[in-house]
Order: structure tokens, then C-alpha cells, then sequence
């Protein structure tokens, strides 16, 4: 899941002051990327953009406060997350924002989440094996006062935006635990900036392709990948091995 209470911070920049009561925070985890443009280790072609999963340098762990970590493994056959009743957000930020059309993610899922088709999502059992989330560029931008006040979570989120730009929101595209999920959307009830689709299931080895094609393109500038089992007490294991986005055609 992400989790409720770190929910409740993720609004717009208008709702942002109840949001700063929360005390609970995020810690870093691992160092940031200085130079994006350095290490991102994606390969081009004129539409594709695949974005690395064996180079940590290009990813920036954090920890929720209170809670266990995932074990994360980078390496040739991508990026490995172990869950173990644990939830973390990995953020990735590119070298600049992208028009993106569509996204593509694939790898083999090892356990699974501890939920059903009817509950998952719900309070209790707001687990996914793996959200991908496509942070949008936008206006929202915190002022010098929300800087001061705002805890870790709050400020990491918007220094995913372009130096002089903001985010306007989070699209999450999640894997479900069934094709009965696939299609279901929802703005999340605690955070109107979070958008979530299910857009797969799982095969029945575990084999999962992730597959979406937007009506419009739309700027992206960080990927948030999610893996959680802190909310059921799930522990799996989500190998990602192809991730990329597509670009949309400049004219």
C-alpha cells in the first residue's frame, strides 16, 4: 500500500497546510542522484525510452518511518524487490520531463499479495505487488514557508520537478492480484493528486506484462515505483525486468 497516514500529505499544494500537522516522516535511504543526465543508463531509439533497473545510482530509495524495508537487488536481469511485510517508495527522476504516450513493464512475480480480487485496494488491504507511478510536471509548487514546514515526504515529491517547475500529479498504473481487478480506477480517497489504474493480473506462473496507452500524452518527469505488503503482512518477491516509456511523436 502507500500508506495511509503519508496519504494524507500527498495534496495539492492549496490543501498542503492540514496536511503538515501529520509528524510522521520519511528518512533517506540512499543517496540521490546528483546528475541524472549521467546515469540514467537508458537506451534510445526515436520513441522508446527504457529506464534502468540494474544501475542503483539511478534510483533513490526512501524509508517510511516505522516501517521495514524492502531488499532491493540491481543487476542484468533488472530490478529485484523482496517484500517482507515492508513498503518503500523508489523514485527515479529524468534527465528532463518527457511526452510520454505509453508504458510498457514486464518480470515474473514470485508469492503474491495477501488480498482478494473484492478487498484489495480497500482499507486493510491497499497492498499491490507493484504500482508504477509516472509523476506528472505541473504548476503545484511549495512555497518557502511549506518548504520550511513540510516533512521529508512532502519536499521529495516536488524535487522530483524540474528546477522552477512543480508536479501537477501521480499516475500509478498497479498490478492486481486478479484479471478481475484489470480496469479498475479510483482518485485516492485521501489524496486527490494520487490517480490509480489497474491495468494487469499476474499469469498463473507468475509471469506479469504491464501494458498502457494514454489517450493524450502526458509530461513526465520522475517514475515511483511502489511494492507493498506492510497493510496484509504479505511477503513476495517482484522481479521488474523491462521498463519503458513511450515517447510520444514531437512535430
Amino acid at each position: 500500500m502507500t500508506p495511509r497516514h503519508l496519504l494524507q500529505r500527498l495534496a495539492l499544494v492549496s490543501g498542503l497546510a492540514a496536511v503538515l500537522g501529520v509528524s510522521t516522516h520519511l528518512s533517506p535511504a540512499a543517496e540521490p542522484v546528483r546528475d541524472p543526465s549521467e546515469r540514467q543508463g537508458r537506451e534510445h531509439d526515436n520513441r522508446l525510452l527504457r529506464v534502468s533497473l540494474s544501475d542503483t545510482q539511478a534510483w533513490k530509495a526512501l524509508a517510511y518511518e516505522g516501517r521495514t524495508q524492502h531488499s532491493l537487488e540491481f543487476s542484468a536481469d533488472g530490478l529485484k524487490i523482496s517484500v517482507r511485510e515492508s513498503a518503500m517508495p523508489l523514485f527515479h527522476r529524468l534527465a528532463k520531463p518527457v511526452q510520454v504516450r505509453g508504458l510498457r513493464a514486464s518480470g515474473p512475480l514470485e508469492g503474491a499479495v495477501r488480498t482478494t480480487a473484492a478487498k484489495q485496494g480497500t482499507k486493510g488491504h491497499d497492498d499491490y505487488a507493484l504500482r508504477i507511478g509516472l509523476v506528472l510536471s505541473g504548476p503545484a509548487k511549495l512555497s518557502w514557508w511549506e518548504r520550511r514546514r513540510a516533512p521529508g515526504w512532502i519536499k521529495e515529491l516536488f524535487a522530483l520537478a524540474p528546477q522552477g517547475s512543480g508536479i501537477s500529479e501521480v499516475r500509478f498504473l498497479n498490478l492486481g492480484v486478479a484479471s478481475s481487478t484489470v480496469g479498475k480506477t479510483r482518485r485516492h480517497p485521501s489524496s486527490q493528486i494520487l490517480h490509480e489504474e489497474v491495468v494487469s493480473a499476474p499469469a498463473m506462473n507468475g509471469e506479469f506484462s504491464l501494458r498502457k496507452v494514454f489517450e493524450q500524452p502526458v509530461e513526465v518527469c520522475a517514475v515511483w515505483i511502489s511494492a507493498d505488503g506492510d497493510d496484509t503482512k504479505s511477503s513476495f518477491d517482484v522481479r521488474l525486468q523491462e521498463l519503458i516509456l513511450e515517447m510520444a511523436d514531437i512535430k
